[in-house]
């Protein structure tokens, strides 16, 4: 950590936010969360993004990190480029933003940070004029962390899919990322701004069907049964930055 602690906003203090704020919170930083929903033992602040206005104690925080989807938002785009005016106006120095790996679109192909995107879901082609948003920014430092999908005990894909059978798309790659794994390269890229684009993905690549089925049976779960006939895999996440694998 540098000498001088660090303020951390951290817009949207939920499933990913929550526990970044409570974990920086305990690393001695000086928190201020905001979201819809109340958080005990930080800072925290009412804030709606669709309202865009921003508080006085955000303006003044060394680091931003954005964990705000598209999901539910309007005019997602416009909001995120109004504020990231705000960034600028209030001479923030560093953010964080954190995309998807649905970026890269849905062709067979591995894909690195150095990969051209190919957004091909509305959602996607949103994230993916985010990024640029933030990356053209001039702002000092703008880290953009790409995602693969979110997962842990409490909120995990598996459960959706226990008991059910003839599921397609078994021998397609899994690109996700454990949430604690997530977590931890975001405190990492808030004590020292790294590569300007990362892609955060667990190393294995396992199929689906062998994800799944073996995460249900940890679970204790019933598993789910998939149809491997079709043998398309799939894109593949890599990170040309080692430290970044999990």
């Amino acid at each position: 950590m540098d000498a001088r602690l660090k303020s951390v906003w951290i817009a949207g203090a939920g499933y990913l936010g929550r526990p970044l704020a409570q974990q920086l919170a305990a690393q001695a930083y000086r928190i201020v969360a905001s979201s819809r929903h109340e958080l005990s033992g930080v800072n925290w602040h009412y804030w709606d993004f669709q309202a865009a206005l921003l508080v006085q104690d955000f303006q003044q925080t060394d680091v931003w990190v954005v964990l705000l989807p598209p999901s539910g938002a309007v005019d997602y785009v416009a909001k995120m480029h109004a504020l990231c005016e705000q960034a600028q106006a209030a001479n923030i120095r560093h953010v964080v933003y954190t995309s998807s790996t649905s970026v890269y679109g849905d062709a067979a192909r591995v894909c690195d940070e150095r990969s051209p995107i190919a957004p091909q879901t509305e959602s996607a082609r949103k994230i993916a004029a985010c990024e640029n948003i933030w990356l053209q920014s001039g702002l000092p430092h703008i880290s953009v962390l790409r995602l693969g999908g979110l997962y842990d005990d409490e909120r995990h894909p598996a459960k959706r899919l226990s008991g059910r059978v003839d599921i397609a798309g078994g021998n397609q790659v899994v690109n996700v990322v454990h949430r604690q794994h997530a977590i931890q390269a975001l405190i990492d890229v808030v004590q020292q701004p790294k590569e300007s684009v990362l892609n955060i993905v667990e190393r294995g690549h396992p199929t689906r069907a062998e994800f799944y089925t073996a995460e249900a049976a940890r679970l204790g779960l019933p598993v789910p049964v998939f149809n491997v006939d079709d043998a398309h895999r799939g894109k593949v996440i890599v990170s040309c930055h080692q430290h970044w694998s999990f």
